[in-house]
């Protein structure tokens, strides 16, 4: 009969990332100074994949489109959206 240590390994798979993170990745990405012509076709491919995506990426857009106007009231800081050109404080 054996009696040595029973060690369990950890045979999961690594997590996905959601559909939400993508859709937030996309939309951070969105910097105009940052998204190339390739990122703006990868971007669309991603849209026309699953009209999910699509919804998605709309949620986060108007998101980070409230937080902006948000941050842009006076007497407000903090963060901003993607390519507004004002700083995080």
């Amino acid at each position: 009969m054996w009696h040595g240590d029973c060690t369990v390994w950890d045979m999961s798979l690594p997590r996905l990332p959601t559909l939400e993170e993508h859709a937030a990745e996309w939309i951070w990405q969105l910097d105009p100074g940052a998204f190339t012509a390739a990122d703006l076709r990868a971007f669309n491919a991603w849209l026309r994949r699953n009209p999910r995506h699509r919804r998605a990426a709309e949620e986060f857009f108007g998101l980070w489109l409230a937080l902006d106007a948000l941050a842009a009231r006076p007497g407000r800081t903090g963060l901003s959206a993607p390519g507004s050109g004002r700083n995080v404080s």
